[in-house]
């Protein structure tokens, strides 16, 4: 289509044009647009003249469907071409073939799919046992199946054939086919097992990089290949797979140590003298070989002193090499001399060049090597090996490349250097640049800067810089300042504070020494002298202050603080030259630190001395014991005696507690008005109980040792006597007074304790034995009573052992770890009891525990079973048995199979909870044995108590199968289904009161049940009957309800209901009825109220009320519209114009209108030319295209908007019978076949 046509077209629909046209679908071949009723065409009709608006205006055409959406064009490349000018039509395009051939064009653009399907079979013969037999297990299969496919993540079908052959149909990616298709064979198909032999050697290639080479082959093959390792000296390599697999697999094989058995290995000696010569300059000769014959060759570097060389790589090339490197090291041989030259050291980097590229270069242009010394050597001799003839002009090349290169030093003082290199190195970067062959390297210490290159670039860069430095000299200089360390932080200040306003001020550059006294200044000379005179001044007024440290406690930091601050605030103002610095509240540090003036600093010490007193004396804190049963009583309901001291005693009272059984107050205030409110607190305690104080004489000397470490015994002494609180003298005193607080008897009962404790510390006395092993004589000193005491327990020691025996206890080796117990714990116990001694037998080796499994047993006691005991005879007797109790025995209990799961639980966890509550091993048979019989393993007692515990849980069980069964017990009844609503309640609020009030539980039907009226109540059969009694209580008021519907207009439900419904529901509250909205559009206007009687007539009088106030409100308002919309438009200048031509316009209107409502009432809107005649035109506008847009004078709601002619959507349904829209598949339309107009539109 014509551009200009088709963009007059498209702006014609946004400016308002007065005519509209809807045509058929057009013949895009035709470029010539239909002329219109008139016999104007669509551009004609675009240029009419304002003068002559005789006529009425037709619209032109719409433009069709497919010249505003062209199909693409594809272009030789596969790619949508949106660049070509004729965009050919829908019929071009079905003529070329339609879209079937764009589709072939598109093959090239196709993306290849990343999902592959393999399909192989596995023959009768060849299948392996499954589900123990050759037929086809499908259990089996599936589950192998699924495992693959688990693992691999590729999609497995298997089918059988008649032949008992199985195929199978893997898809997925290709790794994943390959993976699962190895897989598959492994499990379905039977496995064979073949060897080869590869040499050792051969056996890396075959791996591969950690193992890869390897994995694939296998994955290739589907086989599994199984080669020794390493530290095996064996060549076998194993091959399992199928016969065919395993034939690929060993071709593989043999390929790769065909192909390593054409390699060789060689090495070559060659003097290390001659490799330059047999490498060449930057190893060509070398890589010249490597790239003709295929090889590779490996020269050990120059720091390496090695004369071999190796060459790897097929046989024949080798072997050819190896011919070559000889030759080349024989010809040199016969041909070399030898020149040595004195260069100094500092040229010797000069003479190798950058990576050696000068002696590479001497060595390619005449075959000379040069032969540095070592760098760490002192040697400066350079040898040079070559031919005669050549030596000379590289002996000069040498002296050349040495003498090519100076090197000159300046001095510059050390921190001149960032200046002279500059910011981010600017400075040096401009000598670099203008003298590019220039190196200049500064000393890390030391002032010395290096410069070496070629000696005319050297001696001006050496020119430059001396000009630089005395430039710089002239305006910069340095100074230094000596300063204690320990003033460093303050210079610096807070985050670099006081240096970086010095810096800033002066506009000099500070540097202080991290671990030194010297303080450097850099910059002018009067920036640096300003610098210097502020630094001493502070640091001399440093040196006038002082630091002081004050003790406070942590828990008075706080209050010396303040709200806010405000407290310290204040002291700080008030000392404002001193700086108070209290520790962080996490660090529970008393230490406070004061700096500043020394006289402001003392004076602040004094005044926080002052004030700390104050608050001590404010802060006076008493720990008041109290027992923990009396502390509720204390407090009082809602803490109204607690307060009430509080009030009294304007003291603060704060409570804590321990683990000893009592709680301790801590009062907090003046000290005068805390011992009153502690002696008010003991009052009250003692009121409640007998408390009780007791002083008791305990000599000073044995307090420590009574208290015990940390204070453990007289804690525990503590606890032992109900929480008495015993308190001792302090230290320093020396005094014997012990005092005992607490109730009367336990007062007692820790009174007789101490004095017990106290007694037996100063009967003890000193016991010396001195034992003469001659004579056997024991000596004892010390007191009367103890000595006497000693002897006689000596005695009964020395009876004690010659009466002591030896018995043994056969227990089953297998039992002695249980016997044990964990580390030991249940002998330690025994032995602790009877004061035995216990020796169980060595732990058998496995080859006698395997020796004994074979052996038939026998009634004879083994070594290993027999455990001694050694003791008194009674001692032993007892710790005898008590070791064979705890041997443990079996005992079988009948426990009805159906319960065994309930004895398990939920993944083994009550019988688990079962056994560690028992301590007994409980062996439950398989599900399969479907046998009663439960077995307990343990110690006697606790199988019994395991026993016991067993049938009180099955009793339990069928107790609760009983009562099970009772609350199963169903009732049924039935209500109207209109009702179930009303029992449900509001989110189920009625029913599930029901529920959780009787406990059972309410099935309501639904929808699709026999009898929709059906309710059916499960659980106890009388709390059954008093829900079924509870529902019909409910019913039974619904009964005397009515429903009366009302016919009020669909337009004003809306206004009914209200926001969210709060209106309907308000009405429904007041009348106490139900109202429903119709659903459906059968009765849209019915309204059903239900609800009493006399209630559903008021709210139905009411709700008419509303809707007839509502509905005159929307009749207005619809009226207004309609008049609205009657009104004629205002009049244009183009309106006026048309006025005289009213007479001839009207008969041509009505014509147009005629045509119309007939070919309406035709029904061919499909075909018919519907054409819209509006109001004579107004005025013009004109287009960007040079024409001119028709406008007509009004922009009412007959205005037709973008129209697009010949769309999908404006047309009608597909033909059925069309053989166009729908042709068979396969067969080609000829072209004797009629084409008929499809309804599906041209085809694109």
């Amino acid at each position: 289509m014509d551009q200009t046509i088709m963009q007059q077209a498209v702006m014609g629909s946004n400016d308002e044009v007065v005519c509209s046209v809807i045509q058929p679908p057009m013949d895009d071949t035709d470029a010539t647009p239909p002329n219109n009723s008139l016999g104007l065409n669509s551009v004609e009709c675009g240029s009419i003249d304002v003068a002559a608006p005789s006529l009425p205006i037709i619209e032109k055409p719409a433009p069709t469907y497919d010249q505003l959406f062209p199909a693409l064009k594809i272009s030789g490349d596969g790619l949508n071409s949106f660049m070509t000018t004729n965009i050919p039509s829908a019929a071009a395009t079905a003529q070329s073939g339609g879209w079937g051939a764009a589709a072939r064009n598109n093959d090239a653009m196709r993306i290849q799919s990343s999902i592959v399907t393999q399909v192989f079979d596995v023959r009768h013969e060849e299948r392996a046992k499954i589900d123990g037999n050759n037929q086809f297990g499908e259990s089996a299969s599936s589950s192998i199946c699924a495992d693959i496919t688990k693992k691999t993540g590729a999609h497995i079908e298997i089918s059988s054939a008649k032949d008992h052959s199985l195929t199978f149909l893997v898809t997925g990616k290709s790794d994943a086919v390959a993976k699962a298709r190895k897989l598959v064979l492994e499990k379905f198909q039977a496995q064979m097992r073949q060897t080869i032999k590869i040499p050792k050697e051969h056996h890396k290639f075959l791996l591969g990089k950690k193992g890869k080479k390897l994995q694939d082959l296998e994955l290739s093959s589907s086989t599994k290949i199984q080669v020794p390792p390493a530290n095996d000296p064996s060549d076998v390599v194993t091959i399992c797979g199928t016969k065919e697999s395993i034939d690929k697999a060993l071709h593989e094989i043999r390929i790769i140590s065909d192909e390593q058995s054409k390699q060789a290995y060689e090495v070559v000696e060659i003097p290390k003298i001659y490799h330059p010569f047999v490498c060449g300059a930057n190893n060509s000769t070398i890589a010249n070989l490597m790239a003709e014959y295929g090889v590779r060759i490996n020269v050990p570097p120059v720091s390496v002193m090695k004369d071999e060389l190796t060459i790897t790589g097929e046989k024949d090339n080798v072997l050819k090499c190896k011919e070559i490197i000889n030759k080349t090291y024989r010809d040199m041989e016969a041909k070399c001399q030898t020149v040595s030259v004195e260069v100094p050291k500092n040229q010797h980097k000069y003479v190798i060049g950058n990576r050696g590229c000068n002696i590479a270069e001497i060595l390619q242009k005449f075959n000379v090597s040069v032969e540095m010394p070592p760098q760490d050597s002192n040697s400066a001799s350079i040898t040079l090996r070559g031919t005669q003839d050549k030596l000379g002009s590289a002996l000069t090349m040498v002296y050349d490349k040495a003498n090519s290169m100076v090197q000159r030093e300046i001095t510059a003082p050390a921190w001149l250097h960032r200046y002279i290199i500059g910011r981010k190195g600017a400075n040096i970067n401009k000598i670099t640049q203008d003298f590019p062959q220039v190196h200049v390297e500064f000393t890390d210490k030391g002032e010395i800067i290096k410069i070496e290159g070629p000696l005319d670039e050297v001696v001006k860069a050496c020119e430059r810089l001396d000009s630089m430095i005395k430039e710089m000299m002239s305006r910069l200089t340095q100074d230094q300042i000596i300063v204690d360390p320990k003033f460093h932080k303050h210079i610096i200040g807070k985050s670099g504070a006081n240096i970086n306003r010095i810096r800033n001020e002066t506009n000099v550059i500070i540097n202080i020494e991290p671990n030194g006294n010297v303080i450097r200044l850099e910059g002018s000379p009067e920036a640096v002298a300003q610098g210097k005179q502020e630094l001493l001044e502070l640091v001399k007024k440093m040196e006038n202050e002082k630091e002081r440290d004050i003790i406070i406690e942590h828990r008075l930091h706080r209050s010396i603080i303040g709200t806010k601050g405000e407290k310290i605030k204040e002291i700080r103002e008030k000392f404002n030259q001193v700086q108070i610095s209290l520790p962080d509240s996490g660090q529970k540090n008393d230490i406070v630190k004061i700096r500043g003036p020394k006289e402001d600093v003392d004076a602040c010490y004094k005044h926080l001395q002052k004030l700390v007193k104050e608050l001590l004396e404010d802060n006076y804190q008493i720990k008041v014991p109290i027992f923990q049963q009396f502390l509720k009583f204390i407090i009082g309901k809602s803490g109204a005696n607690i307060n009430k001291i509080r009030a009294e005693t304007n003291t603060r009272i704060d409570l804590t507690s321990n683990d000893q059984g009592s709680d301790e107050i801590i009062i907090i205030g003046r000290k005068e008005n805390c011992e009153k409110a502690k002696q008010r607190i003991h009052e009250i305690q003692e009121e409640l109980a007998n408390i009780v104080e007791v002083d008791i004489m305990v000599p000073a000397k044995f307090h420590n040792s009574i208290i015990g470490q940390r204070g453990r015994l007289i804690r525990s002494i503590s606890e032992d006597c109900g929480g008495v609180t015993i308190k001792f003298p302090p230290a320093d005193k020396k005094s014997d007074k012990v005092t005992i607080r607490g109730p009367k008897e336990d007062v007692q009962k820790a009174k007789m304790m101490l004095v017990e404790l106290s007694n037996e510390r100063q009967q003890s006395g000193l016991l010396n034995m001195h034992t003469c092993d001659r004579f056997r004589i024991v000596t004892i000193k010390g007191g009367v009573e103890c000595v006497a005491g000693a002897k006689a327990r000596i005695l009964e020691i020395v009876n004690d052992l010659e009466s002591q025996v030896s018995v043994d206890v056969v227990i089953p080796q297998r039992h002695h770890r249980t016997v044990m117990g964990q580390r030991g714990s249940n002998v330690q116990g025994i032995q602790a009891q009877h004061n035995v001694e216990i020796k169980f037998p060595e732990r058998a080796t496995p080859e006698e525990l395997q020796r004994r499994e074979q052996e038939e047993p026998t009634d004879e006691v083994r070594p290993c079973d027999i455990v001694r005991l050694k003791g008194s005879a009674e001692a032993c007797e007892a710790a005898k048995k008590a070791l064979l109790d705890l041997v443990p025995i079996t005992e079988e209990v009948h426990v009805p199979f159906k319960y065994h799961r309930f004895i398990i639980g939920q993944r083994g966890q009550a019988v688990k909870a079962f056994m560690t509550e028992f301590d007994v091993n409980i062996q439950i048979p398989p599900a399969s044995a479907e046998t009663d019989v439960i077995k307990i393993v343990g110690l006697a007692s606790n199988v019994q108590n395991a026993k016991e515990g067993l049938l009180k849980k099955v009793e339990e069980l069928e107790a609760e199968e009983v009562d099970k069964a009772a609350r199963s017990f169903q009732l049924s009844i039935n209500v109207q289904p209109d009702y179930h609503s009303k029992i449900i309640g509001k989110k189920g609020s009625v029913v599930s009161k029901i529920r959780d009030k009787y406990g059972v539980n309410i099935q309501f039907p639904s929808k699709n049940d026999e009898d929709p009226s059906l309710i059916t109540i499960t659980g106890y059969e009388k709390s059954c009957e008093e829900a079924r009694q509870a529902i019909m209580d409910i019913t039974g008021d619904l009964d005397t309800f009515v429903k009366v519907p009302i016919e009020i207009d669909q337009r004003v439900h809306s206004r009914l209901i209200g926001s969210r419904g709060k209106a309907i529901r308000k009405v429904m509250d007041d009348y106490k009825v139900s109202i429903t909205f119709p659903r459906d559009e059968t009765t849209p206007n019915t309204v059903v109220i239900s609800g009493a009687e006399a209630n559903v007539d008021k709210c139905a009088e009411e709700l008419l009320n509303l809707a007839e106030e509502y509905m005159q409100d929307i009749l207005e308002r619809e009226d207004m519209n309609m008049y609205s919309a009657s009104r004629p438009p205002p009049r244009e200048f183009g309106a006026c114009l048309d006025m005289g031509l009213k007479g001839e316009q009207e008969p041509l209107e009505q014509k147009f209108a005629e045509e119309a409502e007939q070919q309406a009432a035709d029904g061919n809107w499909a075909e018919a030319e519907v054409v819209e005649v509006r109001k004579p035109l107004a005025k013009s506008k004109p287009a960007q295209n040079g024409g001119t847009h028709l406008t007509n004078g009004s922009a009412g709601p007959n205005k037709q908007g973008f129209v697009v002619a010949g769309a999908p959507w404006a047309q009608e349904a597909p033909n059925m019978n069309s053989s166009q829209d729908f042709p068979s598949m396969g067969k080609k339309a000829t072209a004797s076949v009629p084409q008929m107009s499809s309804a599906w539109g041209p085809k694109r």
